[in-house]
């Protein structure tokens, strides 16, 4: 079994390394101007919708349920939507073409205003509208973060 192990760890190596090499062969596509640094935007949604629900308790007291809503933009500052509940906080950010971009967040902050909690969605192969967890929740699946006796549940979709 040693061998084995030691087989795997070396295939992982070189796996990583074949995913740096793509990495920097797009990224030296996009400096020499052929194309934006992620893509031309044409497989990027026009949106990301995510729905919360949010529990004070574990008795499902306090329960309370929204939905953020993001439209796709193409500069840095992306768009924003967010939600406040008694002791948690939702932001989905959502950059479409952008430098740095082509990425979804959803950010969950306590009370206190400190993150808690961050999932972050890199936009690629296979775009995220392609992608669909069962049970209907998206690309995202579906996500929990708690803090103390609160529990917040989200999922999100992107639209055409």
């Amino acid at each position: 079994m040693k061998g084995h192990g030691a087989a795997v760890l070396a295939g992982a190596g070189a796996l990583a390394a074949a995913a740096a090499g793509c990495g920097a062969a797009q990224g030296a596509q996009g400096a020499s101007g052929n194309q934006g640094a992620q893509g031309d935007g044409a497989d990027l949604p026009s949106r990301v919708v995510c729905e919360a629900n949010y529990r004070a308790g574990d008795t499902g007291a306090g329960q309370e349920d929204t939905t953020l809503e993001a439209e796709r933009t193409d500069d840095m500052a992306g768009a924003e939507d967010t939600a406040e509940f008694e002791e948690l906080s939702i932001a989905l950010r959502y950059i479409g073409e952008a430098p740095e971009g082509r990425m979804i967040s959803v950010d969950v902050t306590d009370a206190t205003g400190d993150r808690i909690a961050r999932d972050l969605y890199q936009i690629g192969t296979p775009a995220v509208q392609d992608i669909a967890f069962s049970g209907g929740h998206g690309f995202t699946g579906l996500s929990y973060v708690h803090s103390g006796e609160a529990t917040l549940q989200y999922w999100c979709t992107a639209e055409e």
